[in-house]
């Protein structure tokens, strides 16, 4: 039996080359985690309708614009930390 706010798990890459990103997901979506694997994948429940959200990577000594909300963390193979912002659906 599916529960509010279940649905389908699916992944999406994060460019590695840009820290300042679109992803084809809206803001409210229920994100799981951020993963390393073969690149970073964001972790969710697809979405039941489409929209569009801007998404921060950042890292120790980086600013949080205001406006934008913490939403996962992820230790590279490397060992760097990333912080995963987006922006705030009530903007």
């Amino acid at each position: 039996m599916a529960t509010p706010g279940s649905g389908e798990i699916i992944a999406l890459l994060l460019p590695l080359d840009k820290d300042d990103f679109i992803l084809p997901i809206p803001p409210e979506t229920r994100v799981l985690g951020l993963y390393e694997v073969e690149g970073i994948h964001l972790w969710c429940i697809r979405p039941g309708h489409r929209g569009q959200t801007h998404f921060l990577l950042l890292r120790a000594g980086d600013r949080v614009p205001s406006g934008y909300e913490f939403v996962a963390s992820t230790q590279t193979r490397r060992g760097a930390v990333k912080l995963l912002f987006r922006q705030s659906s009530s903007r």
